[in-house]
């Protein structure tokens, strides 16, 4: 998925990176459904989609990290 998207209560933004991540994406993680309180970010390198393509893949392992539980602790990095 390119664009937007909501999971586990986060919205996250991913857009095509550039530069040496150029194949990747950069992607942004608010904590509001207007995406105006950025909390962290995060990349999806070239490498990782040769081993799995799927994006919407990346984004919920990554978010799964910052919350394994869905409980009320978040894991922010």
């Amino acid at each position: 998925m390119i664009g937007n998207m909501e999971y586990k209560g986060f919205y996250i933004s991913t857009t095509p990176d550039v530069g040496p991540n150029q194949g990747g994406y950069y992607c942004q993680v608010y904590d509001d459904e207007d995406m105006e309180n950025q909390i962290d970010d995060f990349c999806i390198h070239p490498e990782e989609l040769e081993v799995n393509p799927d994006i919407d893949y990346w984004i919920h392992s990554y978010i799964d990290g910052l919350v394994p539980n869905e409980g009320p602790s978040m894991n922010l990095k």
